[in-house]
This record gives structure tokens, sequence and C-alpha cells, in this order.
């Protein structure tokens, strides 16, 4: 809910005096943070740009005296409404944004949660390494954002999601209290436990929530690659977590993981990843980096009609890609029509209705040119395809 009136004067003045932030009260500018990149539009009652964790720390702490809601937001590339809503938006991306470290030995970055994709894998391609999950607004997705949506990716077939690649967060509880959310041993939770704090009442409720709906949790969680909804309990279940497909990098990145915290059974951080900014605040992220494939190669495939371009992806998930990608017919002619877009067509070679690109990523030209090539010599086959490049 939002504060009734006779208190949002109290609460702005509040932020306005007591932050080490910017603080964004007028109608006019607050607009501007009422939109994403989803179809919804509210208006937040202020909007916080801290420029220090502790003002993120004392945002959080207000909110909760004045009853207001709190929607953490980065680039706003949300395509659900995530990053707006009738209360305290607080934007990380101007101020907080900055890579903390990057250790090329244990292929670790340490990150606050305003940095861009784009930002940080720059800074890793140094070293040969990137991280991991890659979407589509890259040039301006922060990974704070990507942190809360669970986000994956076209080369989740390769890298998994966030979840994956996450090894501890920093995280702002709702009554303003700061927490390190990394893994875990059974005694060290024991120890959590038995704190009457809120990060003890989490510990506490999370363990009961798993032991109650333990079944429930093994019998109806989806054993899909891109499940991103809903809140990661699997990650508590190992009987659920065994079921669940993984990735090759992802794989690699929690076997890493494992080896480097091996009494470790729990990581709370899993649970504030996909959680889309309801349990805390990512103020500082910890996470893994994977090796930077120094070759790639393409395979395009032009079909007659969408339905036939959809039928051949299982076939094509055999030759194990770093990535497939769809084009409709529809976006194919909306790009013709667009000068910017239409230069980068001239690799289309008839008036396909629909196209799949399928990548493939490895150390040498002949670890991809030749699953590639098989892969081509299959698809020119199949029914309904009317070019392969």
């Amino acid at each position: 809910m939002s504060v009734e009136p006779a208190n949002s004067t109290q609460l702005l003045k509040s932020l306005s005096r007591e932050l080490d932030a910017d603080v964004i009260v007028d109608p006019f500018h607050c607009s501007l943070y009422a939109t994403d990149a989803s179809l919804y539009a509210l208006q937040p009652t202020a909007v916080v740009v801290p420029r220090s964790v502790e003002a993120v720390r004392r945002t959080v702490e207000l909110a909760g005296e004045f009853d207001t809601p709190v929607i953490a937001r980065g680039s706003g590339t949300s395509l659900s409404g995530q990053s707006i809503g009738r209360g305290i938006v607080i934007d990380f991306s101007k101020y907080l944004n900055r890579i903390l470290e990057i250790d090329p030995e244990r292929r670790t970055a340490r990150i606050q949660p305003g940095v861009v994709l784009d930002v940080l894998n720059a800074a890793c391609a140094a070293h040969g390494l990137q991280f991991g999950p890659e979407v589509a607004t890259s040039s301006r997705a922060n990974l704070g954002g990507m942190i809360g949506n669970n986000s994956a990716g076209a080369r989740s077939i390769l890298h998994g999601k966030v979840v994956d690649h996450v090894i501890a967060l920093d995280v702002v509880l709702a009554d303003g209290s700061r927490v390190r959310c990394e893994p875990t041993t059974a005694e060290q939770r024991r120890g959590i436990q038995a704190l009457s704090t809120a990060e003890g009442r989490i510990y506490r409720e999370l363990d009961r929530i798993v032991h109650d709906n333990r079944d429930e949790i093994v019998a109806r969680f989806p054993a899909l690659l891109r499940r991103v909804s809903g809140y990661n309990l699997d990650e508590f279940v190992p009987e659920s977590l065994a079921r669940m497909p993984r990735a090759p990098n992802a794989a690699r990145s929690r076997e890493w993981t494992a080896s480097q915290y091996p009494a470790a059974d729990w990581n709370l951080a899993r649970l504030i990843v996909g959680a889309e900014g309801t349990l805390g605040c990512v103020t500082e992220a910890l996470v893994n980096l994977v090796p930077l494939p120094p070759q790639r190669a393409v395979v395009v495939v032009e079909f007659d009609s969408l339905t036939d371009s959809v039928g051949t992806v299982n076939a094509m998930l055999a030759y194990h890609p770093s990535a497939i990608e769809m084009f409709d017919g529809m976006i194919l002619r909306l790009a013709e029509n667009n000068l910017e877009y239409r230069r980068k067509l001239s690799f289309v070679q008839g008036k396909p209705e629909s196209m799949l690109i399928a990548e493939f990523s490895g150390s040498t030209i002949d670890e991809v040119r030749e699953p590639a090539a098989r892969l081509a010599a299959e698809m020119r086959a199949w029914p309904g395809v009317t070019h392969v490049l």
C-alpha cells in the first residue's frame, strides 16, 4: 500500500533530510520512473538515487516506518512491470555501479548492482572471461536487475541462468538490516537460526517452509532449463534440484562453488535471485565467471512457415549449440523497413516466414565448424527449409 497523504509529506521530508542520495519527489521527474519496458505505468511516491549502501539501508528502514513499498530498479528494462510501483523507487544505476574486483584466477567478480552487463563483460574480456547469462538488453541491463529476474538469455542452453552463477549477495532486508547471503553449513545455519534478528527469522521460516512443502516441491517444480517464475525453493531440496536439467557451464560453475565451500549445503542467495526485489535489496554480488570462447560459428536456417521452424529445434539441440535464436516473418519484415536494421539482413537469402540461427562456441575452428557443418547438412533435408547458410 502507499502511505496516507498525512504521512506522505513527513516521509518525503525524512528522505530528503537524512539520505546521502539524490531524492526526487516532484511529479514530473517521478513520472520518468513510472514506466519500464512493460505496458504498465505506476507513479512512484518518490525516487531515491543512493550514493552509498548506507543510503539504501536507511531508505528501506524509513519505508518500513511509513509502511511504504520499495521497488529496486536498474535500467528499467523489465518486461512485466517489476521495476515500477506506487512506493519508493531506488535507482541503483547512477552511483552504485562499480566493478569492485575481478579475480581471474578464481574466475569471480565482485560488483555493485548498478553495473551494466556489457561494461562488466568488457572488463572481464581482458582476462578471457565473461559473465555467462547474456540478455538482449546487455548494453543497458544492470546486474542487479538480472539477479532479481534470474535472467538467462539466448545462450542459456550453454550458460544456464543467473542463479547458477551467483556465489554470494549482500542484501538489505525489509527492516533495514544488512545480511550476507552465502553458502552455509548446517552448523552455521543453526547458529543463525538462534538469532532474534530478521536474518534469524528468515532462516527459521525458510527451514519450516521447505520442510512442510518438501513433497510438493519435488512433485510440482517443473524440470525446465529456464524456469524463472516463483521463488527458488527447489534450490533447498536436493532431490528436486537433482531433477533439474543443467546447462554445461552452469553445472561447472556450481561444481566450482561446491569445491570452494565443500561443507556448505544451503545458500540463501539463491532464494534472493529471481525474487524480483520482494525479499530485499541487493547491494553487492559475488559471481562466477566463465571462459570467453575464442571461436564461434553460426548456421542460419530459413523456413517457409513458423510451424516448420519450431519443429526442428529439438533436432538442433542434439548438436549441442551454444544458442538458438528464432526470428519470425513479422520481425524480419519490420527489420526490412527499418534503415538501421535493413543493413544487417544482407545474409538473408529469401523471404522466409521464420528463421533459426544456431550458434556454436569452442576453443578451435574445427571444434565449431564440425557440428555446424553436420547440422547444416541435416537441415537441408528437413521439410519446409528454403535456405541454409
